[in-house]
């Protein structure tokens, strides 16, 4: 819930979030897309290609599953224990990535929820503070690198790929983060590796 305050700080914020609620009613809503790929060509952590991946045209149509809305979820801070990883953007593991506005980017990766031995639920895509969710990406790609490095074949499918229109992120640079989401518990922890994102 947005908490309306003076200054031209909030009046920005506002006007941005005005101008994606206003995109969102121009879209065609939700897409998920499937490009089968080869499991057994499936290249190692950076550069996985997607096989199932939510595509998502603003922040506004992005359904979260098991919660109406973000603030039911519980954003935990990073813990020892490894949770995954925020592999790459458009194929490039750079810590910043220019794009050009309108432009698709797609984030992989891979998740866990080492404390139950499984995958998550689904992967959240975020920026901002507030945690602003521009994508939910099913967890369900091949990952054997992960089984043998973690040793645990349930994470076999344990990766997740996220393709989103840079028309949902703000004009000025923000830092895109990716969270293991378990829906039972509303609980979402952060994968390693984030992206600052500027738009051309």
């Amino acid at each position: 819930m947005l908490t309306f305050k003076k200054g031209f700080h909030q009046l920005k914020t506002l006007g941005i979030l005005v101008l994606a609620v206003s995109l969102a009613s121009c879209s065609d809503g939700n897409e998920i897309t499937n490009n089968p790929t080869d499991s057994a060509s499936t290249p190692p952590a950076s550069s996985v290609n997607s096989a199932s991946s939510q595509t998502t045209d603003s922040p506004a149509t992005v359904a979260i599953p098991g919660v109406k809305d973000v603030g039911e979820i519980t954003f935990r801070p990073a813990s020892r224990n490894t949770s995954g990883f925020f592999d790459s953007i458009n194929g490039s593991n750079t810590s910043r990535i220019e794009v050009e506005k309108a432009t698709p980017l797609t984030a992989t990766g891979w998740a866990v929820l080492t404390n139950e031995g499984k995958t998550p639920d689904s992967v959240i895509v975020t920026y901002g503070n507030n945690n602003s969710v521009v994508a939910v990406a099913p967890v369900n790609l091949n990952r054997p690198d992960i089984v043998k490095a973690l040793k645990n074949p349930g994470y076999k499918n344990s990766g997740w790929s996220a393709t989103f229109n840079s028309s949902a992120l703000p004009a000025e640079p923000v830092v895109l983060r990716a969270w293991a989401y378990n829906a039972a518990a509303k609980e979402a922890t952060p994968l390693s590796k984030s992206f600052e994102v500027v738009l051309n």
